[in-house]
């Protein structure tokens, strides 16, 4: 086949080649020629079409079949033509080096995508119809498509041979070849021609635009045809953190995405910087710093996949205002505070200065937002106040600044006189007669020194009411000088002038009103020191005065101030603004005019703040505002250029230099000038400097400065000014030089609570003042001035127990030298009492304090915008409290609460929000806990249900008030329908606080004490359900007035009682005593040991009894008791006592109980040799008043005391009461009538005393019953009979009702055998009661007493028969143990089969034991049989079975049984001596998982050795929580369930033996997957990490996992030397402690948690 000849298409600059032998056609052709010297490249295409058109458009036909050979050598000597006349006409330049094409690539301007002619005289395509864009590459017409999809390679193999075109790294061919690189022919007719029309996959989808073959999606789709969805955000949260930062939170997207970006956006734009941030795919929050404050942004969240964004999610928040800082009192009066700081960034609309007044009232005051200051009048002299300023705008509001200030008191000589160094500055004072000013507070002000007038007199002003005085004395005292100056002036006028004292005298200006009759008012006493510069002829002293800021030399992270000063002289400059993290202060020297700000952020917009000081009185501020902006010209190598220079400031000599620097930086500079004698001279100036003061020069002459820059070591410049020195004062001599003071040594000579006592020295020269810098409790920088004379201070307002650093530096003109520091530590708090340390024999040692110990904190109360919260502290006292939790924007909030409140009310919380409380207490500079709780506020009152609702839960119902005292209000009230979890009774104390006062569930009634006589009160009663608040029911009440006092009668003098032995050990003596008269500050008990050694047990002044421990067994003690007063002795009293003998004895009493009492009610047998749980005190109540007497009782939850004492204080000073071990209860008589008393119950057992638990209890008032407009609850009665429910050989159950009212308690009465009457009392909450120790087949008459407010209701009576004797027990009972065997249902014994249900057996042999001590033995509620054992061989015994069920004992069923008697030995005379072996301790075996299934887990284990009572099988569960399977003793498995699929859970085994716990053994093991469609695996989440304890060298945190699950953890910190920690934790665990630590660091913890992807 042949080619014919194609002819190429008319090109500019070219012309048309014919081919030999071939006929003219039309034609394209494609070559790549590089030529001349500048490598300028050439394109051309060659396409040869068919001689048969296509239909495609002109110049786009397919080639005619032609041999190889003939092709190639026509396109070359096309190809020559072309190159040729391109040639001539780029000779011309037309176009640039950026319209070149490169090689195999297509250019945007020398090719036009075969589709257009290439215009060289507009270096631009002219396209053909149909096609479009800037190389004709864009078709107009949507019937073309391409023919092959596009490609993201950049090039294609060997340039596609000139017959296709490169489409981003692949061929398209032209019609007529095929291949990779269109390098084959390809024989026979085409059927469909390539147009070239480019198409896409799937055309998009429909979700984006197809561009040169590749889709560009629309925002939300992405991927090759925008099939693919990025992911939307959902869960968009916003946070408040700080003023200039705000955390984003949201959902992670459930899609893959690469990362997220967040976009912070000021509205309107350009108010302050945008920021954005991207973060990886794996965060789920971001921090953004460095906002404005009060500055309104859209922030928009979106997820990247690729380059594709997902659909934005965009909300509003606008910054926390900042508020004022640098607060500080600027001056100081007897009745005036003078206020300065320094104005927020934020715009506000206000600032409120508050403080309490001398009358403890709230003082609000509003300041104009643009005011730096204010003046607090009309205040107490020598008062100290405590100021707030706070910044408004609209509702919001910033955090508050604090300043402890005194007003000034009335001195009693001149300045210098005082111990005390006065304030700085000028200070006015009242004088002697200041009570007759308080008469008339307004009538005389503030007296003030203005300055000096031209002629350098003093100007002195002050303030007073008009049309009051009717002339003024003023008079000018000056210590050791020649006299007074005395002025009287008219009423009308308010300023004079007076002669000035001598420099750097000290004076005193005192101001007296004198009204048209009467006495001259008290005076104002002005104290100052004249000026040490003194008068300067010709120079007023006019107070000095700012002129201008302004910014230059703006750098990509630097800017240059300058500011001037047209009158006077500052002793110092501060220059205020804020960066990205915080505000920034820096302080400038009184001599310096500008200043060199670095480490500034791009494209952020900076204020600054220019303030100047004389004193400490603050002038301004100047401001000026400067956008720092990124380099224009990328290239590090920007030189540094010199700007502008002038000479400023003259004086007779010298002379101020300022320039400035428009670019770049300079390493140093160099000013130089020539001296009168035409000597040269150089002054060295550092790079940051941007101003110089050039002296010593001569006065009257003219200089000329040159300015060199110093760049990378050359010079840059110069710059020229001249200037000429003021002319020389010839009237002045001039000053010889001063020496320059130096500072010597600071120490602490005293420290106290409050304050700290520094010494300093002065090692040469002579200072004009000194200033003492300090940090204050909240990082608040302090500054204390002090008189040049003065070499100590005292610095008071201070923490106690609190670590500062003072720093003192001395000032001399206006040179700062120093600073000195030294570090010292305020006194900690003292004790409550002090130890008695008087006559104390030097081989005692006093024990130390007990360290305080948080104990529970619950919610006591809700209200929409408030909780309230309790807590206990079981042992000692802490120095405060601090409640922390976190606000609804999840901003923590901080309460701090007095170390002797048990209480606090929350405000200002959200309604129906829930909330999370952690409660700390501090001791001794350390800080205990968290204990914490999880309470939820009321819902806001709209948010109730509707009235027409049925209510769902319990309802209140009346409130009435059943008694009054002076001091207290008892109130009652009812409960119509359901039950509540508590109660709380509220009402405000005189102060306007809120007080609250929890009530059990139980209870209806409650005293609330503390009240003041005679004073009216709002009771409001609420109850507490399901964690919400109902009510309040509401009631008024009056407290009785107090009664008339008696005659008084000198202080009694204070007097020991009787010393009594309450309770004997082999180890300890409890000791107990009466104070008939008087009070003492502590007591002492002294005895001898056994060497005669004198020892001393110390007891604090509230407490009546000791035990005291140490003792020998049966050894007798003679003990002393003095009492402590005012450090001395009182005549003492003496008891003797004598130690028991052996391990079990007891004391006297602990063998006193009630045989009648219930087997629960007994003391259970606790020998020594057995382990037991320790005993504890449960709840203390105090019922049944009276007008002389209350009744107290108290549980006991678990283990048993040897006795009891009450403690309390009645008119005569403390009491106490012991009471027996066994006893729950006791009446407390004589009380006065009407009177709160406070109960303190403790318990003995050994030598330690446990508790206290503390009640109120408030007698009746005499007539109390009568009181109108009170209304008393109903009077208890007794129902209708007694009955007998059931009846054994030896007890009988007894039930009855009570159909109205409720009884304090019951008595059941009975005769026994012998005719004597027996009592068992019943709780007055009991309607049912078993009566023990009867005699079998015997008739008793059983009588029932109610007892109501100590008078005794009824009787009911019934008659009952106890059943026969059972038959005798068989005689193959094994020695020393007893089998027993029950069935549910008989002997009334029905057992209800759960975890919550246990059988205890008891056992005594008439009345005791061997040791005279019941037995109880606890058995599984699953289990029909126990195995008593540890019984004596041949005894009888007595057994009780009973079954607990809800927290209820039911039963007993009774047997008798008689162990077998001891088996005879080989040798009967001889009795084996070896002791018996103990019980066999058990042992934990091995833990195994046997099975698992998606949600339970079966577990195994093994007991090598002995019996278990029961076990626990304990994991934690997703969220953390932990989680307790019980199971009995004879179990060996169990199958733990709730589990979730798929999870890792840690499984650890207690077991539990004689009421301790042993293991545990510990498993892992993995529930089994879901069985349902498989789920993408949850990806883990880290929540809270908190510190939950710290000691000196260790922390203890706590981690929770919201969702999923960690392979584990790692704790990251930096040790002291900044190296890098880690620590590495177990998955399955959620907290770990961090030893080797340093004592009083503090650390930055981090926790990751590592997870690898199934």
């Amino acid at each position: 086949m042949t080619l014919p000849a194609p002819r190429p298409p008319p090109q500019p600059g070219g012309r048309t080649a014919e081919p030999r032998g071939g006929n003219p056609s039309s034609q394209l052709y494609e070559h790549i020629v590089e030529g001349g010297e500048k490598q300028v490249v050439f394109t051309h295409r060659i396409n040869l079409p068919p001689s048969a058109g296509c239909g495609c458009p002109p110049g786009t036909e397919p080639p005619v079949p032609a041999s190889e050979v003939q092709a190639l050598r026509v396109r070359l000597e096309i190809l020559e033509e072309l190159v040729k006349g391109l040639k001539e006409q780029c000779t011309a330049g037309c176009c640039p080096a950026a319209a070149q094409a490169g090689t195999g690539q297509t250019d945007v301007r020398s090719l036009c995508s075969l589709h257009g002619v290439f215009d060289l005289n507009r270096c631009a395509c002219s396209c053909e119809p149909g096609w479009g864009g800037p190389t004709c590459s864009d078709p107009t017409d949507s019937r073309v498509s391409p023919s092959s999809p596009p490609s993201a390679s950049g090039s294609c193999p060997d340039d596609c041979n000139d017959q296709g075109r490169c489409v981003r790294g692949r061929c398209v061919c032209f019609s007529g070849y095929t291949g990779p690189s269109c390098g084959w022919l390809v024989m026979g007719w085409i059927p469909r021609p390539d147009c070239a029309i480019q198409t896409c996959p799937g055309d998009c989808l429909g979700r984006g635009e197809c561009r040169e073959g590749s889709c560009v999606c629309l925002e939300g789709y992405a991927g090759e045809d925008c099939g693919e969805e990025v992911p939307a955000i959902e869960g968009m949260r916003m946070h408040l953190l700080e003023e200039t930062t705000v955390r984003t939170e949201w959902t992670r997207a459930p899609g893959p995405v690469d990362a997220y970006e967040i976009q912070f956006i000021p509205t309107p734009e350009g108010a302050s910087p945008p920021f954005t941030a991207r973060v990886p795919s794996s965060a789920s929050a971001y921090d953004q710093r460095g906002l404005a404050p009060g500055q309104e942004y859209q922030v928009t969240v979106r997820a990247l996949r690729g380059t594709n964004w997902g659909p934005p999610a965009s909300k509003t928040i606008t910054t926390m205002i900042d508020g004022p800082q640098d607060l500080r009192v600027v001056a100081v009066t007897p009745t005036t505070l003078e206020l300065g700081w320094l104005r927020p960034q934020a715009e506000v609309d206000r600032f409120v200065v508050s403080y309490v007044s001398a009358g403890n009232q709230r003082v609000r005051l509003e300041v104009p937002a643009e005011a730096d200051g204010t003046l607090l009048t009309d205040l107490m002299p020598g008062v100290e106040y405590v100021v707030t300023v706070t910044a408004e705008r609209g509702r919001a509001v910033s955090y508050p600044a604090s300043v402890r200030a005194n007003t000034g008191s009335s001195p009693s000589g001149l300045l210098g006189a005082t111990d005390e160094p006065p304030p700085s500055g000028p200070s006015t004072t009242q004088g002697a007669q200041a009570p007759g000013l308080q008469q008339r507070p307004q009538e005389l002000g503030e007296l003030r020194v203005l300055g000096r007038d031209e002629t350098g007199r003093l100007r002195v002003a002050w303030m007073a009411q008009p049309d009051t005085f009717a002339h003024f004395q003023l008079r000018l005292r000056v210590p050791n000088g020649p006299g007074s100056h005395d002025q009287l002036l008219p009423g009308d006028v308010r300023q004079a002038l007076l002669p000035p004292p001598p420099p750097g005298a000290s004076y005193e200006l005192s101001l007296r009103g004198v009204p048209p009759e009467g006495e001259p008012s008290a005076p104002l006493i002005y104290q100052g020191i004249m000026d040490s510069d003194g008068e300067k002829p010709g120079k007023p002293l006019a107070p000095p005065r700012l002129g201008e800021l302004t910014v230059t030399d703006v750098t990509s992270s630097s800017l240059l101030l300058h500011w001037t000063v047209p009158e006077g002289e500052f002793d110092s400059f501060v220059i205020q603004y804020k960066d990205r993290d915080q505000p920034r202060v820096v302080p400038v020297e009184g001599p310096q005019r500008s200043a060199l700000i670095t480490n500034l952020d791009v494209g952020r917009k900076y204020k600054f703040l220019l303030y100047g000081f004389v004193g400490r009185k603050r002038h301004g501020p100047l401001a000026a505002e400067a956008k720092i902006l990124p380099r224009s010209d990328p290239s590090p190598e920007t030189l540094p250029r010199l700007g502008t220079l002038w000479v400023t400031e003259p004086t007779p000599h010298s002379l101020r230099l300022s320039w400035t620097v428009p670019e770049g930086h300079f390493d140093s500079f160099v000013v130089q000038y020539r001296d009168r004698d035409g000597r040269p001279q150089v002054v060295p100036v550092e790079g940051p400097e941007r101003s110089i003061t050039v002296s010593p020069l001569d006065a009257d002459h003219k200089y000329r400065f040159t300015l060199f820059g110093v760049a990378n070591k050359k010079r840059h410049g110069p710059l020229s000014a001249e200037g000429t020195t003021a002319p020389e004062r010839t009237e002045e001599p001039r000053p010889e030089p001063l020496e320059q003071p130096l500072l010597g040594e600071l120490t602490v000579t005293g420290a106290t609570r409050d304050a700290l006592r520094l010494s300093w020295t002065v090692a040469r020269g002579r200072f004009s003042s000194f200033v003492i810098q300090y940090k204050d409790a909240q990082g608040q920088p302090r500054t204390v001035p002090v008189k040049g004379e003065e070499s100590a201070a005292t610095i008071g307002g201070l923490e106690p127990g609190r670590k500062y650093k003072m720093t003192l530096y001395g000032l001399h003109g206006r040179q700062r030298v120093g600073p000195v520091s030294v570090v010292a530590t305020t006194a900690h708090p003292a004790p409550d009492y002090e130890a008695v340390t008087t006559q104390v024999p030097p081989t005692t040692t006093p024990e130390p304090p007990v360290k305080p110990l948080l104990g529970e904190l619950t919610v006591t109360g809700s209200s929409p915008d408030s909780l309230s919260l309790s807590w206990t502290v079981p042992q000692g006292q802490f120095d405060h409290f601090l409640v922390q939790y976190k606000n609804g924007d999840g901003q923590p909030k901080a309460v701090r609460v007095p170390g002797h409140e048990d209480g606090v009310t929350i405000s200002g919380l959200e309604p129906d929000h829930k909330y999370k409380m952690h409660l700390y207490g501090f001791h001794d500079g350390q800080r205990q806990g968290p204990a914490s709780v999880t309470g939820v506020t009321a819902p806001a009152p709209g948010a109730a249900p509707a009235a027409t609702e049925p209510p769902s839960g319990p309802r209140l119902g009346e409130l009435t008030v059943t008694g009054v005292t002076p001091r207290s209000v008892g109130l009652a009230w009812t409960v119509p329908e359901g039950q509540f979890d508590s109660f709380v009774v509220q009402y405000e104390n005189s102060d306007g606080q809120l007080q609250v006062v929890p009530v059990a569930a139980d209870q209806r009634e409650a005293t609330v004490p503390g009240l003041e006589p005679a004073r009216g009160y709002r009771m409001l009663v609420y109850g507490l359900h399901s964690g919400q608040r109902l009510g309040p029911l509401s009631v008024g009440a009056v407290t009785a007035p107090l009664p008339p006092a008696p005659a008084t009668e000198s202080p009694q003098e204070p007097r020991l009682g009787e010393l009594t032995v309450t309770d004997v050990t082999p180890s300890s003596v409890g000791l107990s005593w009466t104070v008939p008269a008087g009070e003492f500050d502590s007591f002492v008990v002294q005895y001898k040991d056994r060497d005669g050694q004198p020892r001393v047990v110390p007891v604090a002044a509230d407490q009546l009894a000791v035990t005291v421990p140490g003792l020998e067994p049966d050894r007798k003690y003679r003990f002393l008791l003095f009492g402590i007063q005012e450090g001395k002795r009182h005549s003492s009293v003496s008891v003797e006592a004598k130690t028991v003998l052996g391990l079990h004895s007891r004391g006297p009493k602990e063998s006193l109980w009630n045989i009648n009492a219930e087997p629960s009610s007994l003391p259970g047998a606790h020998g020594d040799a057995s382990p037991q749980a320790p005993p504890r005190l449960g709840e203390l109540r105090v019922t049944d008043p009276t007008p002389d007497s209350l009744r107290l009782s108290w549980t006991v939850p678990e283990g048993h005391f040897d006795s009891f004492v009450v403690q309390f204080k009645d008119r005569d000073g403390p009491r106490m009461v012991p009471v027996g071990g066994h006893e729950r209860s006791v009446t407390i008589t004589p009380l006065d009538s009407g009177r709160t008393y406070r109960f303190l119950l403790y318990g003995l057992l050994g030598k330690r005393r446990h508790g206290p638990l503390s009640a109120d209890g408030t007698t009746e008032a005499q007539g109390a019953a009568s009181v109108a407009g009170t209304k008393r609850p109903p009077k208890p009665r007794l129902g209708a009979e007694l009955q007998v429910t059931s009846v054994t050989p030896d007890s009988v159950g007894l039930a009855w009702t009570v159909p109205e009212g409720q009884f304090d308690s019951f008595l059941v009465q009975y005769k026994d055998r012998e005719g004597r009457p027996q009592v068992l009392p019943v709780e007055g909450g009991l309607r049912e009661a078993r009566v023990w120790g009867l005699d079998a087949a015997r008739r008793y008459k059983l009588l029932l007493y109610g007892l109501h407010q100590g008078r005794r209701v009824g009787p009911l009576s019934a008659f009952a028969v106890t059943g026969s004797p059972p038959p005798p027990v068989s005689s193959n009972t094994r020695a020393a143990g007893a089998e027993g065997r029950w069935r549910a249902g008989e002997a009334h014994c029905p057992l209800a089969h759960d975890v919550s249900t246990g059988v205890t057996l008891g056992h005594t042999e008439g009345d005791k034991d061997r040791d005279g001590r019941p037995q109880v033995v606890r058995v599984g509620g699953e289990e029909s049989e126990v195995t008593v054992r540890g019984l004596e061989p041949g005894r009888k015994y007595k057994m009780h079975l009973y079954g607990l069920h809800g927290g209820r004992r039911v039963g007993p069923a009774s047997t008798l049984g008689l162990t077998a008697a001891e088996e005879e030995t080989p040798s009967p005379a001889e009795p084996s001596t070896e002791a018996p072996e103990p019980p066999e301790e058990p042992l934990l075996g091995e833990l195994t998982v046997t099975g698992s299934s998606p949600d339970s887990l079966s577990l195994s284990w093994t007991v090598p050795r002995g019996h278990f009572d029961a076990f626990t099988v304990q994991y934690k569960d997703r969220d953390g929580r932990p989680q307790v399977v019980r199971v009995g003793g004879e179990e060996s498995e169990v199958t733990v369930r709730g589990l979730e699929p798929g999870r890792k859970y840690k499984m650890h085994l207690y077991g539990l033996h004689g009421g301790r716990r042993v293991g545990p053994a510990s498993t892992l093991g993995l529930t089994e997957p879901s069985t349902e469609a498989p789920q993408p695996p949850e990806e883990p989440l880290l929540g809270e990490l908190t510190v939950t304890g710290s000691s000196p060298d260790s922390l203890s945190l706590s981690w929770t996992v919201p969702r999923g699950h960690f392979d584990a953890f790692t704790v990251q910190y930096k040790d002291r030397d900044g190296r890098p920690q880690v620590v590495r934790v177990g998955g399955e665990e959620s907290e770990v402690t961090v030893r080797g630590l340093e004592p009083g660091r503090k650390y930055k913890m981090h926790l990751y948690g590592l997870h690898s992807p199934p």
